[in-house]
């Protein structure tokens, strides 16, 4: 009779908490809470579920996993394999599986999240995309089957919830979908190129003023349809009209610049009126702020 030994991960096994649709890609060795360092398993015989129906476990390559979440619950996973020496270990984990009932998208935009409305992108421009998925608050994990439409993804990281997009040439909207989360998720609109308003915001009440040797910044946004866009790259003028009173930079040597980004800090050097006049894509606009 042969005696297989049980060696065992001597650390607490780890808790993974996968949204329910979602799936989670892990190496059986990285199941332990300190990776499992002291038995490294070679080859996985086989999984247990302490609780069928929780998750599905399906073994890929050597030690690779894919760990589905099915019906939300709680369960034990334990991973049989064999480590270097042929000896017979385990490693576990803890599963705990939620539906999804939020899931937030967060593009890096120059606007805050719309209540209502798409988020407006020009053509052929990139975007850092994130989302988030919980369950009762409770962070969850887990690739979704998020599918990003008509956007060409160049990175993904199902690990952190992100990718870089770029929106194609064509103008019409996007919807970014989750098979995991059967509610909106997120919506894009890329435009053709044509706007119909500059707006400037700096944030600050009409009555308000600020003190010499203060900055303040000033926020521009070119409209399609009365919205601010997501992303706004286009190229913007502003040319200060009080130089001996505000600039745009600590020495006050220049008086105009042409910039991308929507925001701009102003530097104030005096007491008085500080007049900046903008323009973009054939828009005009003014500020002015009282100094003191």
């Amino acid at each position: 009779m042969t005696m297989l030994i049980m060696l065992g991960c001597v650390d607490r096994g780890d808790t993974f908490w996968i949204g329910e649709g979602a799936w989670i890609e892990v190496d059986a060795n990285d199941l332990c809470a300190n990776g499992c360092a002291y038995d490294r398993m070679q080859e996985v015989r086989d999984v247990v579920l302490q609780t069928g129906g929780v998750a599905e476990v399906e073994v890929l390559d050597g030690t690779d996993l894919r760990i589905t979440g099915a019906d939300g619950g709680d369960t034990k996973l334990t991973v049989v394999g064999l480590d270097e020496e042929g000896d017979v270990i385990e490693h576990f984990a803890y599963l705990n599986v939620r539906r999804i009932d939020r899931a937030t998208a967060y593009p890096r935009c120059n606007v805050p999240e719309p209540a209502e409305d798409a988020w407006i992108l020009p053509p052929e421009t990139e975007i850092y995309f994130r989302w988030s998925m919980s369950a009762d608050n409770q962070p969850l994990y887990g690739n979704p089957g998020i599918d990003f439409g008509a956007f060409e993804v160049y990175e993904l990281d199902m690990r952190e919830g992100s990718a870089w997009l770029e929106s194609p040439a064509e103008a019409g909207p996007i919807e970014v979908t989750m098979d995991a989360y059967a509610h909106d998720f997120a919506r894009f609109e890329v435009h053709d190129g044509t706007y119909d308003g500059l707006v400037v915001d700096g944030g600050w009440a009409e009555d308000a003023a600020v003190e010499a040797g203060e900055t303040f910044r000033v926020q521009t946004s070119l409209t399609v349809d009365g919205r601010s866009l997501c992303v706004d790259e286009a190229e913007r003028t502003v040319e200060v009209l009080t130089p001996e009173v505000c600039g745009l930079n600590e020495d006050g040597d220049y008086d105009t610049l042409t910039f991308q980004d929507p925001g701009l800090f102003v530097y104030t050097y005096a007491a008085g009126t500080c007049e900046l006049a903008l323009s973009a894509e054939g828009f005009d606009a003014s500020v002015e702020v009282e100094v003191f």
